[in-house]
């Protein structure tokens, strides 16, 4: 039962953050309905992101910023929810 609950959360946790990379490659018009849920993706996963990022920088290519920080957040969280669910 707890085990159902905690796997069932770790994958919302992982849409989450997938929902997050889509929301940062797009634009949000700050009137738009989707804006609130832009909000709370950023919200909910940035206290995982920044330890993360204060130890991985952002790399430069080409004028643009790559947050590789994303990355390896969302592999180990998926490497840890394939091994205890």
């Amino acid at each position: 039962m707890i085990t159902t609950i905690f796997c069932a959360a770790f994958s919302i946790y992982i849409l989450i953050l997938l929902a997050r990379a889509i929301f940062s490659w797009i634009p949000v018009d700050p009137q738009s309905p989707w804006q609130a849920i832009s909000s709370f993706c950023f919200r909910a996963t940035e206290p995982l992101l920044a330890p993360v990022r204060s130890i991985i920088p952002v790399v430069q290519l080409g004028g643009m910023g790559l947050d590789l920080s994303f990355m390896v957040v969302f592999f180990v969280l998926v490497f840890v929810w394939q091994i205890l669910c």
